[in-house]
């Protein structure tokens, strides 16, 4: 079943691979689906009762995965931006990146997560391949701003009732 759903894909990657496609158009139709998608999962969560979202998709760890997987993409894209001095469209792309880690929060997918830490571990690696020394791609305004604002988002949402359903999760499978 998987392999064929990327076979259907082939068509449209060769369509698509006719046209140059805009930057800028692919981050605006991420950021969007990311605030439909999120909200859907808020709505589930906070309203329905339900324990773990899985906003627009049919299964919790396959929106974990995509909200994860988009906010990487997101991220990349909103440095990207800040580089080419679009500074509307990088702060949407942080707002939007912002959004979809706090999806994939409420999903609790916690395989999804190790996403980061090799994001965080290449990011390193190509920091320190460019130079020790050149702080400006490590400390850079957005890195940091993005970063501090992740872990302003995790905290207020261990302060919600999710949370609780986030350390239950995790010690389960700590104990397996």
């Amino acid at each position: 079943d998987n392999p064929m759903r990327w076979l259907l894909m082939l068509p449209i990657f060769f369509l698509f691979r006719r046209y140059k496609l805009d930057w800028r158009v692919i981050a605006i139709g991420l950021s969007i689906g990311v605030f439909l998608s999120v909200a859907d999962a808020t709505y589930e969560v906070y309203f329905l009762g339900i324990a773990r979202a899985s906003g627009t998709m049919n299964h919790v760890i396959t929106f974990g995965e995509i909200m994860v997987a988009t906010d990487v993409l997101l991220w990349v894209l909103m440095i990207f931006a800040w580089n080419n001095n679009n500074k509307l469209l990088a702060t949407i792309l942080l707002i939007a990146s912002l959004v979809a880690f706090y999806g994939s929060l409420l999903s609790v997918t916690r395989g999804a997560w190790l996403a980061y830490i090799f994001m965080i571990f290449s990011f390193v690696i190509y920091t320190l391949k460019r130079s020790i020394f050149n702080k400006e791609h490590l400390f850079s305004k957005p890195m940091l701003l993005r970063i501090f604002l992740a872990l302003v988002v995790f905290y207020l949402v261990s302060l919600t009732p999710q949370y609780r359903t986030i350390e239950g999760r995790t010690i389960d499978t700590i104990n397996y």
